[in-house]
């Protein structure tokens, strides 16, 4: 079940609260948010599992400028500002061979690479850790294997970059959509669509 219908539109404002909003119940990104003050009202609805939808809009702003003090420099996520809105599009398996992945999981070149490079290849961001190793849990292609096939929560969000789409949020989410035997699931992505 997708959350967004495609074909929706939303501000950049709200595609950056919807990220760092999905990041405050993430194992892996939460602890980075609420080092941060946080209003009651959005640890409220974080706390008690509420959807996106169910957060005030009131509190998107606040949720924009948390994106940037939890992952500064992060995920390009501030060059989204750049756009004044957002389309959601659905992607099948055979779209993301057109797809770009982000220079952090390019460290030998640090520039975008092709998205299947970086969905066949071996992890290789963070500490190594072991005798082999092995990369940090933090890199997504280690977190898959430890996370089940599920219905996607939120969409992923990309930018644009050279005329190709460049995927900024959603690696994990991605990879588990790849590995997933239907051959008709489609995956929930923000695609840019105006420039202020």
């Amino acid at each position: 079940m997708m959350l967004v219908p495609e074909g929706t539109n939303a501000t950049t404002q709200e595609v950056r609260a919807r990220w760092a909003y999905g990041d405050m119940s993430s194992n892996r990104f939460g602890p980075k948010y609420r080092a941060h003050s946080i209003s009651k009202a959005i640890l409220d609805c974080a706390d008690n599992h509420a959807v996106f939808e169910d957060v005030d809009k009131s509190c998107w702003a606040e949720l924009d400028d948390l994106l940037d003090l939890a992952r500064p420099g992060e995920y390009l996520h501030d060059s989204l500002k750049q756009w004044q809105s957002f389309e959601c599009a659905y992607w099948s398996k055979a779209d993301f061979a057109t797809v770009l992945a982000i220079p952090a999981f390019n460290k030998a070149r640090g520039r975008p690479f092709p998205y299947m490079d970086f969905y066949n290849g071996l992890p290789d961001t963070g500490v190594k850790q072991g005798i082999l190793g092995f990369a940090e849990d933090s890199d997504p292609r280690v977190r898959a294997f430890r996370s089940p096939d599920m219905p996607q929560s939120q969409p992923a969000v990309c930018q644009l970059f050279k005329g190709m789409h460049l995927l900024v949020d959603g690696y994990l989410r991605s990879i588990i959509f790849m590995r997933q035997a239907k051959p008709d699931l489609r995956f929930a992505v923000w695609v840019p669509v105006a420039l202020w």
